[in-house]
């Protein structure tokens, strides 16, 4: 406990008293400086939890402090309201990416994703703008909606496999790549050997994504095994 929770817990007999906590609480700019570090709901439930106070005493001091203006009572947000501020937010942070991620980190994707990954992952993002749908949002939302839908349009591009190799090319170092193969191909000698057909067809094709020519020569020297 920190010495202000201390202070705060010796403080809470008085609190707990309705027709005292007045008084303490007009004693002055320091104290009310000192009050406003302890009202956190995270200060509060700390120091509760270790002062052992009933239910009816929590209250009491909560109240307490409400009814001196101290602690104001929000109404909680609703679960459309919630979802709309996550939405705003997620907007708000593919907008600031833009520009400064590449297309693959853009959409949430790793760069070795094939086609259906990135239109799972473009499918995603439109759906959470569809949630903002008609209702009134500010016009700063409504810019930066557009601009995510913008650029929205020119990633979707990556479903096309031969921009999409080449683009990886100019995001991916080739050591990295290289590095990505070999671990692809041994994914997949591995599966062989344990005579996993499934495991074999999904390393395949990601080895397949990747480089074409060595996926096709690793699919013949693996059937001839």
């Amino acid at each position: 406990m920190t010495d202000q929770q201390a202070q705060f817990l010796d403080m809470i007999p008085k609190l707990i008293n309705p027709e005292t906590v007045r008084t303490h609480l007009e004693l002055g700019s320091k104290f009310q400086k000192f009050l406003s570090g302890c009202l956190t709901g995270r200060t509060l439930r700390d120091v509760y939890r270790v002062t052992g106070l009933t239910r009816r005493q929590t209250f009491a001091v909560i109240f307490a402090l409400r009814d001196t203006g101290y602690l104001e009572f929000r109404k909680p947000k609703t679960a459309e309201e919630s979802r709309r501020q996550a939405v705003e937010t997620f907007v708000s942070q593919k907008a600031s990416d833009i520009g400064r991620v590449d297309h693959f980190r853009w959409l949430g994707v790793h760069w070795t994703a094939g086609a259906e990954e990135i239109l799972q992952a473009v499918d995603v993002i439109h759906d959470k703008l569809h949630t903002l749908g008609a209702a009134s949002i500010s016009p700063e939302t409504t810019r930066l909606v557009n601009k995510v839908v913008a650029h929205l349009n020119i990633v979707a591009s990556l479903t096309d496999p031969n921009h999409r190799r080449q683009y990886r090319r100019t995001v991916v170092d080739g050591f990295e790549f290289e590095q990505a193969v070999l671990f692809l191909e041994q994914q997949l000698t591995t599966a062989k050997v344990r005579g996993d057909s499934r495991e074999v067809h999904q390393q395949l094709d990601k080895l397949r994504e990747l480089d074409p020519r060595r996926a096709s020569r690793m699919s013949q020297e693996l059937a001839s095994v």
